[in-house]
């Protein structure tokens, strides 16, 4: 029996093959270390909500679709998020944290 590949992942492999000169590639973003991907399938949810998790009914639906996250360790206390949406013409957004911003007096600063 063939192995389907979820469209995400498909579409994941083909942004980091563009080249840095393409705006929307992935190909910059991440250093030739090691990517830990994560996917999580999308769903509708019609009645219901977060209720399924005490026992409530729920009227919902795996859709045909998914999530894909991809996190790689940095070295330069930098927080780097880029958000693209799969199939879409339009460049990814990025934004960037120095990891300082989280610390006050040397530990993690209170929410």
């Amino acid at each position: 029996m063939a192995t389907v590949t979820p469209f995400e992942i498909s579409e994941f492999e083909q942004l980091l093959r563009k080249p840095n000169s393409d705006p929307t590639g992935f190909a910059g973003f991440f250093n030739s270390g090691e990517v830990w991907v994560a996917r999580v399938p999308a769903r509708l949810d019609v009645m219901g909500g977060i209720a399924d998790y005490s026992g409530a009914n729920v009227c919902e639906a795996v859709l045909g679709r998914g999530m894909l996250m991809a996190i790689q360790a940095r070295t330069d206390r930098t927080l780097r998020i880029r958000s693209a949406q799969v199939g879409a013409r339009s460049l990814p957004v990025e934004t960037r944290i120095p990891l300082d911003y989280f610390t006050s007096g040397g530990s993690v600063g209170s929410y």
